[in-house]
């Protein structure tokens, strides 16, 4: 029987330690259920957990027991965190939804992270679901404006930097690098889904 009665926060769950920092900022302000992926979200984060933490674990395509999840327990917002390692389509287990939403995704399934997150989140929007970014649930995600180190860039290293972010800005729409390596002008290396 559920015992969560309102405005439930969703955290569905990858790798990594954002997952469990989200967690710590938020269960003792409101009620969270996470939703878990086989073979894609490590056990011991859920194993973890308080009792009082409701947990799903699917399948990687598995859509509708999470929409039932999200309405047993009264979920009105949802948060993505940690990372998933995108399977081929051939190894997804899809349901009935799971196959409509691949459909409503067409290529965004098929392109960069970017446009398959984004695509994720209007469909869950469609769900009358709010997505909530992780920033806004966990002080101090992300760094300071500024300078971090006791020395300042020089004016050269200045101007790398600002040729570094321009490449970026015009790469961005290709969901392409979220890193540049840049000296003296040149551009040393651009992070792709290589690394």
């Amino acid at each position: 029987m559920s015992t969560i009665k309102t405005n439930a926060l969703a955290v569905i769950a990858g790798r990594g330690d954002l997952p469990k920092k989200i967690i710590a900022a938020q269960k003792d302000k409101r009620p969270i259920v996470i939703v878990a992926f086989e073979g894609q979200t490590p056990a011991e984060l859920t194993q973890l957990l308080p009792a009082e933490i409701p947990v799903l674990w699917v399948k990687l395509g598995v859509i509708e027991p999470i929409l039932d999840f999200f309405k047993k327990w009264h979920v009105t917002e949802v948060t993505m965190a940690g990372g998933l390692t995108r399977p081929k389509l051939r190894d997804l287990s899809v349901d009935k939804t799971g196959a409509r939403w691949l459909a409503a995704l067409g290529t965004h399934a098929l392109k960069g992270d970017d446009y398959l997150l984004s695509g994720i989140i209007r469909l869950l929007e469609k769900e009358d679901l709010t997505i909530i970014p992780p920033h806004n649930l966990v002080e101090n995600l992300f760094t300071s404006v500024g300078t971090l180190t006791v020395r300042t860039p020089s004016a050269d290293e200045m101007n790398d930097i600002k040729h570094g972010i321009a490449i970026l800005k015009a790469l961005s729409p290709y969901d392409v690098g979220q890193a540049i390596a840049v000296h003296d002008g040149c551009v040393l290396g651009i992070e792709t889904i290589e690394g």
